[in-house]
């Protein structure tokens, strides 16, 4: 969705010579809940796309917010590329975000939080900013059930390997993967990842099994 509001932060008058033109969304992966524990640390996709009619080659740095009804909006946190980033007329480059949600007066609330994420680069005007809701649970009581839907598989899709997010105090006991014929298909657990390079590209399902023999199931995509 269109959002300027954000270049209110970058003091930059906007010009209508041709240039870069940034957008930005974020992938939907099966697994993907807007979910997660307060205190907690999870990571996500973003992709940025140039939408305009010139080559992109800059550092970016992708800027998170908390939006408030009546305080307006509170950064929380600032990714840099720490890199150039080189993009054409409609290509993409994705970046995972990994952020920390400590609660406080000016940031995080338990309950549901509207985020907003922008980016901004030097010689690029950002034009998109990607909003979404995202509900955060109070620590102190969260069921089995709610730890289930908390467990974060990511990358998803994956080129080579999956890495398990679990809430603090939770362990994975057993991992088993199936290809769509419902053949299981042999896979290691090494800590909170499992190596997929060895699969053929396609869909495959996932059953992780805690220590509290609870189970999950999901999609897990190899590209």
């Amino acid at each position: 969705m269109k959002k300027l509001f954000f270049l209110l932060f970058t003091g930059i008058v906007i010009n209508t010579v041709a240039q870069p033109m940034l957008s930005i969304g974020r992938p939907m992966p099966i697994n993907m809940n807007d979910t997660v524990v307060a205190g907690g640390t999870y990571a996500y996709d973003i992709f940025l796309t140039n939408i305009g009619n010139q080559p992109f080659s800059d550092s970016v740095s992708i800027y998170t917010a908390v939006l408030d009804s009546f305080l307006g909006f509170s950064v929380v946190s600032v990714f840099h590329s720490n890199s150039i980033v080189s993009l054409f007329p409609s290509d993409s480059v994705f970046f995972t975000l990994t952020e920390t949600y400590n609660l406080s007066p000016l940031g995080y609330k338990t309950g549901i939080d509207v985020i907003v994420v922008w980016p901004i680069a030097a010689s690029a005007i950002a034009i998109d900013s990607l909003m979404f809701e995202l509900f955060i649970l109070d620590p102190t009581s969260i069921s089995e059930f709610d730890v289930q839907q908390l467990i974060k598989i990511f990358p998803n899709p994956t080129f080579d390997n999956c890495t398990f997010d679990l809430p603090d105090g939770y362990s994975i006991k057993s991992v088993r993967l199936f290809d769509m014929q419902g053949k299981e298909v042999a896979v290691q657990l090494n800590g909170s990842c499992i190596g997929l390079q060895q699969l053929a590209l396609g869909v495959y399902l996932i059953d992780v099994e805690l220590q509290s023999n609870k189970h999950l199931k999901a999609k897990i995509i190899k590209k």
